[in-house]
């Protein structure tokens, strides 16, 4: 679309573009200010192009919303080029109504995947393809013990994780759950670690990791770890396993004890 407007404040010509895309006639919208036009959210910032217009600057990549002749409204990008001494506005402009719906898409998209994460009880890490931690949940922090800002732009190979393995002996760094995947692409389950706090405690862990792959199919462009906080299940379980012990024992030594008791009395 193609237009010349005046410091006025009107339209002064239009090709047949905007009367295909907004509906009006030419002569309907030479006849209102381009105001009336204008979604109300979008006059003042209309007004703010104007004036920047009207002191000699050309305003390039500017978008706001023009009701159409059957009420909708459509997204129009804008150039626009002043000439000072004729107080004319020389300017294009581009309907970018789809592409302004997929941005506020995917926007919606993205803060329903953040609400869903942040609302997880599992700890959410996404690292990129240098292994450093980008983004983490509420869950991460607290299994953890960081804040956020000590976590994000942390690498996998930090050595500040101080980890064990399931028999207590140190953790290998590559063999992390993430590192393994970052190198082969494939993904991990179920994987026991034990963390040590920056309070010292130790919380144990079971960690799952996915590869994140470009829509080529074939690069892997960073991880999505997820990791249960295990710590109770772990001392619940090694609870019983020691009075399964202690009953075992007790139940030998009463067979003990009743076995000497029958010698005795033979």
């Amino acid at each position: 679309m193609i237009c010349i407007g005046g410091f006025d404040g009107y339209f002064k010509r239009l090709n047949p573009a905007f009367e295909r895309t907004l509906g009006y006639t030419n002569g309907e919208m030479l006849m209102h200010p381009w105001l009336d036009f204008i979604h109300p959210e979008d006059k003042e910032s209309t007004i703010a192009a104007g004036k920047d217009l009207f002191a000699g600057s050309t305003v390039t990549k500017f978008s706001n919303r023009y009701r159409c002749k059957d009420g909708s409204y459509k997204w129009l990008s804008w150039r626009a080029m002043p000439v000072l001494e004729d107080q004319l506005i020389y300017a294009t402009a581009r309907d970018v109504t789809e592409l302004q719906q997929s941005v506020e898409d995917l926007r919606e998209s993205e803060l329903r995947y953040r609400s869903v994460v942040a609302a997880l009880d599992e700890g959410i890490l996404v690292l990129d393809a240098a292994g450093t931690i980008q983004a983490c949940n509420a869950s991460a922090e607290r299994i953890l013990g960081l804040a956020a800002n000590e976590i994000v732009g942390r690498t996998s190979t930090d050595p500040r994780w101080l980890t064990v393995r399931e028999d207590g002996s140190p953790f290998p760094k590559q063999d992390y759950p993430v590192n393994i995947t970052l190198r082969t692409g494939q993904p991990c389950s179920n994987v026991l670690m034990g963390i040590h706090k920056p309070d010292g405690t130790l919380n144990w862990i079971s960690i799952n990791s996915q590869p994140l792959i470009r829509a080529d199919g074939d690069s892997v462009y960073g991880v999505l770890a997820s990791f249960t906080d295990i710590t109770e299940l772990r001392r619940t379980e090694q609870l019983l396993m020691q009075k399964t012990r202690e009953l075992a024992e007790a139940q030998s030594e009463i067979q003990r004890l009743k076995s000497g008791r029958s010698a005795s009395a033979n």
